[in-house]
This record gives C-alpha cells, structure tokens and sequence, in this order.
C-alpha cells in the first residue's frame, strides 16, 4: 500500500522509528516544506487531510522540530 504524505510525488521522506520499554517513537523527515503543520477538520468528501487528527488521538505526545538544513521533522510517541 502507498504511503499517501504531504510531499509532492517524486519527492522522498524519511522514516524513523526509534522504540523503548516505554514508548515507540515514529519520525517523518521531509525536505519540502518548512511550516509546521496545521489540524484542521477535513470536509467529508475530501480524501486527505486527517493524519493528524490520527495521529493527535493514538500519541501521548507530538510535535514538529526544524531539519537541518531544509524542511522539518513530524513526530509522536505511543506508549508502549
């Protein structure tokens, strides 16, 4: 299955999965854009736009941190 992110296709993301006895730690690595991400309600019919709200409701804890030299981080972590 495609991992459908929000990247322009024929741009590459990185992955990072980092996990303890106490929590797993996932890492989005995107080079594109450097604005943080918004949550914003999606409109029934529109196809994207609800990761986040996936995201926010499964992790303790989430956030963005700047990437050297271009673009940003997108990470959460879920109790173990």
């Amino acid at each position: 299955m495609p991992l459908l992110y929000g990247t322009p296709p024929g741009h590459r993301i990185y992955l990072a999965l980092d996990v303890d006895s106490t929590r797993l730690r996932v890492e989005v690595h995107d080079a594109m854009r450097d604005r943080p991400p918004v949550l914003v309600a999606p409109g029934l019919h529109v196809e994207a736009g609800r990761g986040l709200h996936l995201v926010k409701s499964i992790a303790k804890s989430w956030g963005c941190s700047p990437r050297e030299p271009i673009g940003k981080i997108i990470w959460c972590e879920v109790a173990a």
